[in-house]
């Protein structure tokens, strides 16, 4: 009877501890990233995008120019050589002058063509360094966030998000509180309402001032009733509004900030992930450097069993064995490697078609591990 498993379960791993086991918690750091916090890092590198996209912009337009003006220039140059053998093949007193000053325009014209051209390379040469300066500054601020600053982040977010619900919770009390004035309103609305009216009819000239008194004399009677209660409730009621008002206009900055920090969490997820690879990759460099050391002992033991034992039938390393591949990646730690075995992209590739020098060589090196263990001379005779 298969028995039922009473292990207590594990508890859950809280967010910190799980960040924790994500990102490195010290390390260097580029110098961008020594005075900028992440959130300033991030907007920095979204700045330095569009500036970089504005750039690119502006130097695919001077390029197409510079082309542009190349071609003018090959035109104007052989303009001016056909203009040279013009004046060299002339004869006459009339057609020499004539064909003198056609070269001479057209050699100023190449003239005028070429200064444009310099100044315009000159400027295309500035845009595209500008451009490389910004990529490389993206780059430095695009190498990983550290766990404090990660959890800075999510402790920055949640403060946004916590002050957004506060003020939504403010702004529903606010409303259920605020009473509308009660007593003689209906009849005030009425007498303000009609104020209105006589005032349009006072600017198109079909009322006088004077009739403007009466009115006002009536509404001021209902604002100063006996006990004041009115006027109170209208001033409270005023009150509740500008309040409920400024609450809004406070909700709505919080809300802009929370949806800023929120805009950049992909942003911090990314660069959270990449300080993740970082930290792996030195331990993956290590281990495919030593996997690639394993690889090519057993294949000079391989060679030395094939030459030093005639006949063998030991088969380690068949013919359809498949190539060992290792695969580089575009992290820092794959930069120290000093050389790739087979080109971009690829950190080790185990061949097993290999020249005469790389056999020798591996039979050598097997030969050399072999004496320093003491057995050496068996290979000897």
């Amino acid at each position: 009877m298969p028995t039922t498993n009473t292990a207590t379960p594990k508890p859950k791993r809280t967010l910190g501890e799980t960040l924790a086991g994500l990102v490195p918690t010290s390390g260097k750091k580029n110098p961008q990233q020594k005075n900028l916090g992440l959130q300033d890092r991030l907007a920095a590198r979204d700045k330095l995008h569009k500036q970089l996209e504005s750039a690119e912009h502006e130097a695919g337009r001077l390029r197409d120019h510079v082309n542009r003006l190349r071609i003018k220039q090959q035109q104007a140059r052989d303009a001016v050589g056909s203009w040279k053998a013009t004046v060299t093949r002339g004869s006459g007193a009339d057609r020499e002058p004539r064909s003198a000053h056609r070269l001479k325009a057209a050699e100023a014209e190449l003239q005028d063509i070429s200064q444009r051209l310099a100044a315009d390379e000159h400027q295309l040469l500035a845009l595209q360094n500008q451009a490389k300066s910004m990529r490389e500054q993206i780059d430095a601020m695009s190498q990983g966030a550290t766990l404090d600053e990660v959890k800075q982040h999510l402790e920055t977010l949640n403060s946004a998000e916590a002050e957004v619900e506060r003020f939504e919770a403010l702004i529903r009390t606010a409303e259920a509180e605020a009473e509308p004035a009660t007593g003689n309103d209906e009849a005030l609305d009425a007498l303000q309402q009609a104020r209105e009216d006589l005032l349009a009819d006072i600017a198109a000239g079909d009322a006088k001032p004077k009739e403007l008194e009466a009115l006002d004399a009536e509404i001021r009677e209902i604002l100063e009733d006996g006990d004041g209660s009115q006027a109170s409730a209208l001033g409270q009621e005023r009150d509740n509004a500008q309040t409920l008002a400024g609450l809004k206009r406070r909700l709505s900055a919080a809300q802009a900030h929370r949806d800023a920090l929120a805009a950049q969490t992909p942003e911090v997820v990314e660069q959270m992930l990449i300080a993740r690879a970082e930290a792996i990759s030195k331990d993956y460099v290590k281990h495919a450097q030593a996997l690639q050391l394993s690889y090519r002992q057993l294949q000079g033991v391989v060679e030395l069993l094939t030459s030093a034992v005639s006949g063998t039938q030991v088969r380690l390393l068949s013919d359809q064995w498949p190539n060992l591949l290792i695969p580089s990646l575009p992290l820092r730690a794959f930069d120290t490697v000093s050389q790739c075995d087979a080109g971009r992209g690829v950190l080790f590739t185990g061949r097993q078609v290999r020249g005469a020098d790389e056999v020798a060589q591996a039979r050598t090196d097997e030969l050399q591990q072999l004496d320093a263990l003491g057995v050496g001379r068996l290979f000897q005779r």
